[in-house]
């Protein structure tokens, strides 16, 4: 199984709220397995400080390249860092993932 390959996005320790967004290519027989992992990564998530809200898409086309996107609202950037370079929400996933920002 591949490891995630994505890397922790950059984002200024003073900024304000950040929305982080990944986009997920999965491929069709691992979606169970793929939302199996996303829960537990999402309940790691849910518990640390400063973390909004946490909202998982996905396309009504099953062949999409990709098919899953996950959004992320932190309050800041410096919560951000340690939520996302926590341990236990690291599970290796099948799926690549690409990472974006806003601030």
């Amino acid at each position: 199984m591949n490891q995630r390959t994505n890397r922790p996005p950059e984002v200024p320790v003073k900024s304000g709220s950040v929305t982080l967004v990944n986009l997920f290519k999965v491929p069709p027989g691992e979606s169970e397995q793929f939302l199996e992992r996303w829960k537990d990564n999402a309940r790691v998530m849910i518990g640390q400080p400063g973390f909004i809200r946490l909202r998982l898409l996905r396309s009504l086309i099953d062949d999409a390249e990709m098919r899953y996107i996950n959004v992320a609202e932190w309050a800041s950037g410096a919560d951000l860092e340690p939520g996302y370079a926590n341990p236990s929400g690291k599970r290796p996933c099948n799926a690549c993932s690409k990472t974006r920002t806003s601030t």
